[in-house]
């Protein structure tokens, strides 16, 4: 349960920082910890190394589906 409580006052200390951040003023920003920064930035790197992996994986089925039908047009089209 202290993890939750933990977790519920991490997200409003960044969110409270990032508003403020928004809006000009920065000095919410001063109440943001250290593990707050690195755990974000875990999830960034990871949150961006996940979309990363998973473009390439579209970009190898749309190139494989190109060839095979020949015609990118029609792929496009089935796409949307």
């Amino acid at each position: 349960m202290s993890e939750y409580l933990d977790c519920i006052q991490r997200a409003q200390r960044l969110s409270v920082a990032r508003d403020s951040f928004l809006n000009g003023d920065h000095t919410d920003i001063m109440h943001i910890k250290r593990d707050d920064i690195e755990i974000y930035l875990k999830w960034l790197v990871t949150h961006l190394h996940a979309t990363k992996k998973f473009n390439q994986f579209l970009r190898v089925s749309f190139d494989d589906t190109c060839r095979k039908s020949g015609s990118c047009k029609q792929v496009l089209h089935l796409l949307t």
